[in-house]
């Protein structure tokens, strides 16, 4: 068995292994809050056996909520990785690169001036949020670019950090009136890698609202597990994604019952010691 026969081997075994992690999460995640469900009884009622007071917990509560969080988590963990492997850093993430600031400038936007759209909210929040992070993407790449070089990753995420300060400053405004060189077709790749990226940070944003760490956290823990190839870091840093928001989803959600805080508090929790380890850790070297 060659070298490439063995990591896809290994990348396989991750990948279901995770799977299995993620199943188990989304029926803790489905047991879990003020009224407990067996977990057998919580496979019951998703094969449609179970009492009407379980179907209305688990159909219009919990597990709409659970799908939103797979979804944000899954799309925030690929999008850091390609954030990551763009400006080959490390430290980088949607919510460092101004991605989030971005989307979430367009939805406050949408709320402040557009509430008559209210009738499509599941369309217009959207396509608000995409609009909002596609401006900030476009402002960072103007920024990032140099005649002759294209555009310098280093720059990128400097551009990127002040991109979100000015983006923060501007939600912040709205809230209140409310209350990776470019050049060859390798390179291309990386551009519509970044509109994927961008397309994925938004939508989570538009489900979930800004969740930073996960897209910094969730790449760090797949290159741990499957190497750096980004054929099997991609998916696997989705999968890492899912397992991180759903548990903090959970945690939240039980901490305080039958009052929840938010997931991204708990994420920040875990997110925030991790970010300064691997910044002692550059340090270091």
């Amino acid at each position: 068995m060659n070298m490439f026969q063995k990591r896809k081997q290994k990348m396989r075994k991750v990948g279901f292994v995770l799977l299995i992690v993620v199943l188990i999460t989304i029926l803790y995640g489905l047991n879990t809050g003020s009224l407990k469900i067996a977990p057998f009884d919580v496979i019951k009622t998703l094969l449609g056996q179970g009492t009407d007071i379980r179907e209305m917990i688990l159909f219009d509560y919990r597990l709409p909520r659970i799908c939103i969080t797979v979804l944000a988590g899954f799309g925030l963990g690929v999008a850091g990785a390609i954030f990551q492997g763009i400006t080959r850093n490390p430290l980088a993430d949607p919510g460092v690169l101004g991605i989030h600031a971005g989307a979430g400038v367009g939805l406050m936007i949408y709320m402040t001036y557009f509430t008559s759209l209210n009738t499509l909210p599941a369309l217009t929040i959207p396509l608000f949020t995409f609009a909002g992070g596609i401006i900030a993407a476009t402002l960072i790449m103007l920024f990032a670019y140099e005649k002759g070089k294209g555009l310098l990753p280093n720059r990128l995420l400097l551009v990127g950090i002040a991109i979100a300060a000015g983006f923060n400053a501007v939600t912040l405004y709205l809230s209140l009136q409310l209350a990776m060189s470019i050049g060859t077709r390798v390179n291309d790749e990386r551009i519509k890698l970044l509109g994927l990226a961008v397309a994925l940070s938004c939508a989570s944003v538009a489900m979930t609202g800004g969740i930073g760490f996960i897209g910094l956290v969730a790449p760090h823990i797949a290159r741990r597990l499957v190497g750096p190839a980004h054929e099997y870091l991609l998916p696997i840093s989705g999968l890492v994604g899912v397992v991180i928001l759903v548990l903090s989803d959970t945690i939240a959600r039980s901490i305080f019952e039958p009052s929840a805080i938010p997931a991204g508090v708990i994420v920040s929790a875990i997110g925030a010691p991790y970010f300064l380890y691997l910044l002692f850790k550059a340090k270091k070297y």
